[in-house]
């Protein structure tokens, strides 16, 4: 899992930023998008 991740960081830093700070942090979807400062909808894509 942790080899994915990485593969995944190095293709989108930015996503693969969201699902640490959701699925392994377990911030919520409005948290997960005010830490980088974008939006709810940015978020969500």
């Amino acid at each position: 899992m942790h080899d994915a991740l990485d593969r995944f960081a190095a293709l989108d830093p930015e996503k693969s930023e969201f699902v640490k700070l959701r699925y392994f942090v377990g911030l919520s979807l409005e948290e997960t998008a005010s830490a980088p400062g974008v939006s709810l909808t940015t978020a969500k894509l």
